[in-house]
């Protein structure tokens, strides 16, 4: 499917070029034709629930347009907040044009963690005009379309006053020469109060390649075929970003919004292993001290202080559960790569047994890692394997010894070699009479 529509776009772009038209690959480097538009400001519009997460980048974009909204929030109504001009779209390949941008676009990213191929429009205000004077809004305007809903608005502006009205369209038109038709653009209200009084210089839409919930676009943007053909470019990553972890340390504001630090893994695990008391939310304030103190034994009491901030509002349940699974999957890959590092003799005991918890087969597996030194010094270490779900009706030996040797590729891998090496140095294994006893007989296939 990804080839044929390969294909159409070549098609089309070589059948553009023949008719002296822009082809596909051009139009994104365009902005798109501005376009006037009416502010509304909504106290429940766009870009409120990521502006009131509890997370870094909400807190960021929170406190960045707190002034723009203060005293003009006495209801849940809302409200016209004024006239822009507004570019219709620019397609951000790397980084946008405004700093403000980047705080909607990082909080969008934070917000909706499983979105993958998040790209970006951003939509640059290019002249604005406020209004203070009463708001009317149409009956059932909720269900008018965006351009339907700002010719009513603006007839409303015009019937209050038509002069302020013309004046503004007069001199826009001159400059910017606007072709189509004012169209409504609901915001939160502190965004849609700061574009109207040149505060806040630009508006963000997000696109994912499956939207799931809340969307959030503006009401302009380019042809259904454009945003295909924008979707489907790579983004470009540094190859730094994916190798390493990072923490941005907030510094002076006057003089840089921050600078990342890259933690080695000898500094990572420590953190990553006291992430397992976050099992329960009360140890969620314990958790983020004893990574704060870890901070101030290295010398890095700069990033304690910020860790410190989130003391008494850490993440809550869902974001515990979220966020837990990636953990693991972190110290999965690290016990691939630090397994028999430095340890020339080591022993597994294992014992298994398959539950049914809440109506759904699951096959839990604990080992003890006995492990000795050249100087036959040892060390036991007790760990718990992923947890592994059987299918309906997979309860037999044959299911049970797949999801364990499943289990030891999720740790030992990922190469078969490095599984049987995980299995030859077991030397034992525990379990009761049921279909697991019979596990440790299938040595053979095993091996």
């Amino acid at each position: 499917m990804g080839v044929a529509l390969s294909i159409e776009y070549i098609g089309l772009d070589w059948l553009g070029e023949c008719m002296g038209r822009k082809s596909l690959a051009q139009l994104v480097l365009e902005d798109g034709p501005p376009c006037i538009c009416v502010l509304v400001g909504d106290p429940k519009g766009r870009w409120r629930s990521q502006a009131m997460a509890n997370s870094v980048e909400g807190k960021r974009l929170r406190s960045a347009t707190t002034e723009l909204g203060a005293g003009s929030i006495g209801d849940d109504l809302p409200i016209i907040a004024g006239l822009a001009v507004v570019e219709g779209w620019r397609f951000v390949h790397r980084r946008p044009h405004h700093v403000q941008s980047e705080l909607l676009m990082e909080a969008a990213r934070t917000y909706f963690p499983r979105r993958s191929g998040m790209t970006f429009l951003e939509h640059t205000i290019l002249a604005c005009a406020r209004w203070k004077g009463a708001a009317y809004f149409p009956e059932d305007w909720q269900a008018l379309p965006p351009y339907a809903f700002g010719h009513a608005l603006l007839g409303r502006l015009q019937d209050e006053c038509s002069d302020w009205v013309s004046c503004h369209l007069k001199a826009w038109n001159t400059r910017f020469g606007l072709a189509k038709p004012v169209v409504a653009w609901p915001l939160w209200l502190p965004l849609a109060l700061g574009m109207a009084s040149g505060k806040w210089h630009a508006d963000i839409s997000v696109l994912c390649q499956r939207h799931v919930g809340e969307m959030i676009t503006a009401p302009v943007g380019p042809s259904a075929l454009l945003l295909r053909h924008f979707m489907g470019l790579p983004v470009p990553v540094s190859p730094l970003e994916s190798k390493r972890i990072e923490v941005k340390v907030v510094g002076d504001k006057n003089k840089s919004p921050g600078f990342p630090k890259a933690y080695t893994a000898t500094k990572a695990l420590p953190r990553l292993i006291l992430a397992s008391g976050l099992r329960d939310q009360r140890n969620v304030d314990s958790t983020i001290d004893a990574v704060a103190s870890l901070e101030e034994g290295d010398g890095m009491s700069g990033v304690a202080s910020v860790v410190r901030q989130n003391l008494g509002d850490g993440p809550r349940r869902t974001s515990l559960q979220r966020y837990r699974v990636r953990l693991d999957m972190a110290m999965m890959l690290w016990h691939r790569i630090a397994n028999g590092i430095d340890e020339p003799r080591t022993f597994r005991y294992l014992t298994y047994d398959a539950s049914p918890q809440g109506g759904v087969e699951i096959f839990c597996t604990a080992e003890r890692v006995v492990t000795f030194s050249r100087d036959l010094a040892n060390k036991v270490v007790i760990r718990r394997l992923p947890l592994v779900q059987l299918g309906h009706g997979r309860l037999g030996v044959a299911d049970k010894a797949q999801a364990l040797m499943h289990q030891c590729w999720l740790d030992y891998g990922p190469a078969p070699s490095d599984v049987q090496k995980a299995n030859d140095v077991c030397r034992q294994n525990l379990s009761d009479m049921g279909h697991e006893f019979d596990i440790a007989d299938l040595t053979k296939h095993f091996a």
